[in-house]
């Protein structure tokens, strides 16, 4: 049986099966077994070792969307990085801040926002 603890790792080159975490699909099993591990109250380190290509469509679907669900203070509790570049970390940062952004708007700016990029 798993502890509260316990450290799950997963590592995004066995995850994604190559050097490239880039897909929408990668990036969503990567956000449900995080938020598996999250809901059991488990620790969660990200291996990017080996990774050699990271897009922000991959990390908003892995890393963004869990701000739909947790707060800042949940995941910084729960997730820890390891194996980032400085440019994969700056972008990282940039996904987090955006994803903040956006799940504190109202519904209605949020489909004041959709309205405009769909025109």
């Amino acid at each position: 049986m798993k502890t509260m603890n316990e450290l799950i790792k997963i590592n995004i080159f066995e995850l994604t099966g190559g050097k490239s975490a880039i897909s929408i699909e990668d990036g969503q099993l990567l956000f449900q077994r995080i938020d598996k591990a999250i809901q059991s109250q488990l620790n969660i380190e990200l291996d990017f070792s080996n990774i050699e290509i990271i897009t922000s469509t991959f990390l908003n679907s892995a890393i963004g969307n869990l701000y739909s669900k947790y707060s800042s203070d949940e995941l910084k509790k729960h997730l820890k990085t390891r194996g980032l570049n400085d440019d994969d970390r700056e972008l990282l940062i940039q996904v987090i801040e955006n994803a903040k952004k956006y799940f504190a708007l109202t519904e209605e700016q949020k489909e004041q926002i959709h309205s405009v990029l769909e025109e």
